[in-house]
């Protein structure tokens, strides 16, 4: 059931639903999100049922405050198998199960890089963040340095930043402009795309840059790889599971210790990636140089992603993890 109208309450929502009588309840949702949801539908809800939680997470440790949630929970799916063993960790015992993450084909509008504000003949490269998913973590600075040291001369290519959650953080988004205050060739394209024109700039792209810390999934890189962009990535974390040297550059990284400045409430001992921006820079300029590489790249990832995203692989991977446990009794 969808339960947006209980977590983001707007006018014109549907009815808040109501519970199902019994069976399996997968809640989609993080642990932050359970208490809206049981403070509507009350603790009943869980009466009877087997409960499982398909949670998302980004670190390679889990908060301590979803250990309570987790206790509840028969079973945890996870979408990616560093989600899977960052939970396998921290809760020995419970059972983890790798249940990949349908993501369906985009299907872009007509809009061409000259509708974006862009040039239309020049090696385009694109890193898309949210600010709301922790400055630090999406490394928009990693991504404006690569771009600066790959194509020194303004006329060798076009950076484009495509910025979400910068209504909630325009102090950040001052930062983007001033670290960019001196490049012609970067284009920050901070206003709300809906799913076609988001997925056109994408296609528009010759490359997606993502230069992250740490990623639980990476459904940006997903999507590049349906709509046919190359990919340059940080080669660490959730993106392994679709990434690998056949279909994207893997950029080089070393492992350093999270900051609580970086991330707040970050769990202790966690760790993330810093990617090498000077081998960034060599992969861009790879791309850039030769137009095959790029061609190799898409197919190989085009393919991989009809393989690996597709809704029938979940239905399958699904229907035998349901009916693996009865109900709790209480």
């Amino acid at each position: 059931m969808d339960c947006s109208a209980v977590l983001r309450p707007m006018p014109g929502s549907p009815p808040r639903p109501a519970a199902p009588a019994g069976g399996t309840m997968v809640f989609c949702v993080n642990p932050p999100q359970m208490t809206p949801l049981l403070s509507h539908f009350g603790p009943r809800i869980c009466r009877g049922k087997r409960l499982v939680g398909y949670w998302w997470w980004e670190l390679d440790r889990v908060p301590r405050a979803w250990l309570a949630w987790a206790a509840l929970m028969d079973e945890i799916w996870v979408s990616s198998r560093f989600i899977h063993d960052t939970f396998a960790r921290a809760l020995p015992g419970k059972p983890i199960r790798y249940v990949p993450l349908p993501v369906p084909e985009p299907i872009p509008s007509a809009l061409t890089r000259v509708d974006f504000g862009l040039a239309a003949d020049i090696f385009t490269v694109l890193a898309p963040f949210d600010l709301s998913s922790h400055w630090a973590r999406k490394n928009p600075m990693g991504a404006i340095a690569a771009f600066r040291r790959a194509f020194p001369g303004a006329t060798e290519a076009q950076l484009v930043l495509k910025v979400s959650g910068a209504d909630q953080n325009p102090g950040q988004l001052e930062q983007l402009r001033g670290l960019t205050a001196d490049m012609p060739d970067v284009r920050i394209v901070d206003r709300t795309l809906s799913a076609a024109d988001l997925a056109a700039l994408i296609r528009c792209a010759d490359v997606l840059l993502s230069l992250h810390r740490s990623e639980g999934f990476g459904l940006f890189i997903a999507e590049a790889m349906w709509l046919g962009t190359a990919v340059v990535a940080t080669g660490w974390s959730g993106v392994m599971d679709m990434l690998d040297a056949d279909n994207a550059l893997l950029v080089k990284f070393t492992k350093v210790p999270v900051k609580a400045a970086d991330y707040p409430s970050v769990p202790p001992g966690a760790q993330w990636a810093d990617p090498d921006i000077g081998h960034a820079a060599d992969c861009l300029r790879r791309l850039a140089s030769y137009p095959g590489l790029g061609t190799q790249l898409r197919a190989k990832a085009r393919a991989r992603a009809e393989r690996q995203f597709s809704l029938d692989r979940f239905r399958e991977v699904a229907a035998d993890l349901l009916p693996a446990a009865a109900p709790r009794q209480e």
